[in-house]
């Protein structure tokens, strides 16, 4: 969770960390003070809710004390907004933006853990420059979107670049001379 709502959200640890414990209070999320990926049968029961036909289960450990950080309810974000509009829900907390950003995350991550598998097509690309070459993979098509569909920050699908592509590279060294100077250099 830390990593991720770094990487995507730019939050930092004592912020996630923060933001994570009002939503754990106001009961919207699961304990958030573990690694752990266990799935207890409560979170495939929420994950199977949501997902409908598109749930694929995935258990990675048994027993521990804790189980991952997931939401206790089949509620995206669009349905937390709106039932709190209405009364429906009425947590403790006031839900502010970086609240509302991190329990979309905690719950995108973990449906996209419990759904279909992705297939996506690969495109390898060979670089050459200066006599040395390093070879890249690029995503360039969606065949199955699976769990890309939900949480599409893992991966970034490309165009696909065309064979044999030249571009030629120049290095030209361009200095800048301020516009106050300038002018005293053209009077001179």
């Amino acid at each position: 969770m830390l990593r991720e709502a770094n990487r995507i959200l730019k939050l930092g640890t004592s912020e996630t960390m923060d933001l994570a414990q009002n939503l754990f209070e106001a009961g919207l999320i699961t304990y958030h003070r573990t690694d752990s990926h266990r799935v207890s049968d409560a979170g495939l029961r929420v994950a199977r809710m949501f997902l409908g036909e598109k749930f694929r289960p995935r258990v990675w450990e048994k027993g521990g004390a804790h189980e991952c950080i997931r939401p206790t309810k089949p509620m995206a974000l669009d349905d937390l907004i709106r039932y709190v509009e209405e009364g429906i829900l009425r947590p403790q907390v006031n839900l502010t933006r970086g609240h509302l950003r991190l329990y979309d995350l905690i719950f995108r991550r973990f449906m996209a853990s419990m759904s279909e598998e992705a297939r996506l097509r690969k495109q390898k690309v060979r670089i050459f420059i200066e006599g040395a070459s390093v070879d890249l993979e690029r995503y360039v098509e969606a065949i199955v979107p699976g769990w890309t569909f939900i949480y599409p920050y893992k991966v970034r699908i490309e165009k696909p670049l065309k064979e044999e592509v030249l571009v030629r590279i120049e290095h030209r060294k361009i200095s800048k001379v301020p516009s106050t100077l300038k002018g005293k250099l053209l009077q001179s």
